[in-house]
C-alpha cells in the first residue's frame, strides 16, 4: 500500500508524464493506494470546476481511507488498531477545510 502526496496527485490529474504519476498510475490500476482525511482535504481545495471535484472526490471515495488528523481512542495506540479504516466522513472532512474550495464548490 502506498500513501500518494498532493503534489503527485495534482500532476496527475493534469495529465503529466512523470515516473511518480506513473507509479500512482501502476497502483490506482492494482488497489493499493490509501488516502487521508488530510491529503483529500487539501487535494480536493484546488479544483475550479464542479465535475472535476465530483469526478476526482469519486476517485478519492474508491480509495483505502484513514484517518490522519484524527488522534487515536483512548487506551489504543496507532499500532494496535486491526480494525479497517472506515470510509471517508465528509462531514468531518467538510469541518477540516472551509465550507466551500476556492472556486466556491460546495463539499
Amino acid at each position: 500500500m502506498v500513501v500518494v502526496d498532493t503534489t503527485v496527485w495534482i500532476d496527475y490529474v493534469h495529465g503529466l508524464d512523470t515516473p511518480q504519476t506513473n507509479a500512482l498510475d501502476y497502483e490506482l490500476l492494482n488497489n493499493r493506494v490509501v488516502t487521508g482525511d488530510l491529503l483529500m482535504v487539501e487535494f480536493l481545495q484546488g479544483f475550479r470546476d464542479e465535475k472535476d471535484f465530483e469526478d476526482t472526490r469519486r476517485i478519492m471515495d474508491s480509495l483505502i481511507y484513514c484517518e490522519l488528523h484524527r488522534p487515536p481512542q483512548p487506551g489504543h495506540s496507532p499500532q494496535e488498531t486491526t480494525e479497517p479504516c472506515p470510509p471517508a466522513d465528509w462531514n468531518y472532512l467538510n469541518r477540516l477545510s472551509s465550507d466551500t474550495n476556492s472556486s466556491g464548490c460546495s463539499r
